[in-house]
């Protein structure tokens, strides 16, 4: 963990599986913060708080309980919001636009007052606690695996540095998902730089991943700067190799979030190449890896390449750069359609690679412009429908 930064985890109640449900994570030297909150019209509670102050850019911590996500709670959710974000910035001795909170878990259910506050009052007793994983683990609901990154480069001359960790198993197609992602970086900079960047990674990286296509109503991404370390902004280079040191962070996480999908069995790693521009990239990426035919093929390993070209040219705008004459498609890096037509492959080995395979490229060249896109999805299993038939 970077230097300067406190965390811990504690089992309050919340779940009654007696796991840990509440956490926070401090920078007390903050010079900046940046934000990124679900694009779901209808938002819990703590992601309307959290809004309230995310242009300020000056959160030096957040506080947050797994198990409730504290969402469709009425008014007496929202204050029970409020009272969690005064608690902590109590706590901490900080303004409450110093305070994010977030919270997941069941929707529709209210989150005990009394329980988060006696869990507050022994989650603060020290404020020096450096408890990476138990910080990490307070955050999950169905996850089985914890998910954490650290990155870093020498740039001007310093090690800049970037730690995060994340949740998400289910209810994940970020625009941003079931998810939360805390990062901390240890470089000197303004709050609109910083979000700048990060929205841009977000954009890279949490927002092209997808296990069910359904959209959170608390997802949450952020990233707090401590100033550690200095960089000369003016200089393009060390501009783009900051922004790398974040994209890789978030990159990391959100392709551990789709490794940890519900009923998982493969990761689908999607690349559109030669797009005319970012966004009908980006549009035919999230069409493939969101695609229950696709998802079903791919989960019995079944090379059906129409599926993949069928997904393309539905995608939005697809009609101004998908031409089935330029198309070139491969499967694990096995070419099976180009120029308009399908190439004659030994599907029964390539069938069976992909069914003893737990990662799957699909590469889709459009032949029409020069951008790449990448994202990231999952197989649809029995067991993700099991998981999601029996959740309440």
């Amino acid at each position: 963990m970077i230097e300067g930064v406190y965390l811990d985890g504690i089992a309050s109640g919340i779940k009654s599986n007696g796991k840990k449900d509440l956490g926070y994570i401090f920078v007390p030297d903050a010079c900046a913060s940046a934000c990124v909150l679900t694009q779901n019209a209808c938002r819990a509670a703590p992601v309307l708080i959290t809004e309230k102050h995310k242009k300020l850019g000056r959160f030096k911590a957040v506080f947050f309980n797994s198990g409730n996500a504290n969402m469709l709670t009425g008014s007496t959710g929202f204050e029970t919001a409020q009272k969690m974000q005064q608690v902590a910035a109590e706590s901490l001795g900080l303004s409450l636009e110093a305070v994010a909170i977030a919270s997941t878990g069941k929707i529709g259910e209210l989150l005990d007052l009394d329980t988060v506050n006696a869990g507050a009052f022994r989650l603060f007793q020290s404020l020096e606690t450096q408890d990476f994983e138990a910080c990490m683990t307070a955050m999950l609901t169905t996850d089985l695996l914890n998910k954490s990154t650290y990155q870093s480069a020498t740039i001007n001359g310093q090690k800049i540095e970037v730690a995060g960790m994340a949740k998400g198993s289910g209810m994940i197609e970020p625009n941003m998902a079931t998810m939360l992602a805390f990062l901390v970086t240890n470089v000197a900079i303004e709050p609109e730089m910083l979000q700048q960047i990060f929205s841009q990674a977000v954009s890279d990286t949490f927002n092209m991943i997808s296990v069910d296509s359904d959209t959170s109503t608390n997802d949450t991404a952020l990233i707090i700067s401590r100033p550690a370390r200095t960089i000369n902004w003016d200089d393009a280079d060390q501009f783009k190799r900051y922004y790398n040191v974040v994209y890789q962070a978030c990159r990391d996480l959100a392709i551990q979030i789709v490794r940890d999908g519900e009923g998982m069995t493969k990761l689908m790693h999607v690349t559109v190449r030669q797009a005319p521009n970012a966004a009908l990239g980006q549009q035919i990426v999230k069409s493939i890896i969101n695609s229950p035919l696709v998802k079903t093929a791919l989960h019995g390993g079944d090379p059906n390449w129409g599926r993949i070209i069928a997904a393309a040219g539905k995608a939005p705008g697809a009609s101004a750069g998908v031409r089935v004459d330029c198309i070139e498609l491969r499967i694990a890096n096995t070419l099976v359609f180009q120029s308009g037509e399908p190439i004659a492959i030994n599907t029964p080995v390539l069938r069976k690679e992909l069914q003893e395979s737990d990662t799957v490229a699909i590469d889709l060249a459009l032949g029409c412009g020069t951008v790449d896109v990448e994202g990231w999805g999952t197989d649809l299993s029995k067991t993700y429908i099991d998981i999601n038939v029996a959740y309440t």
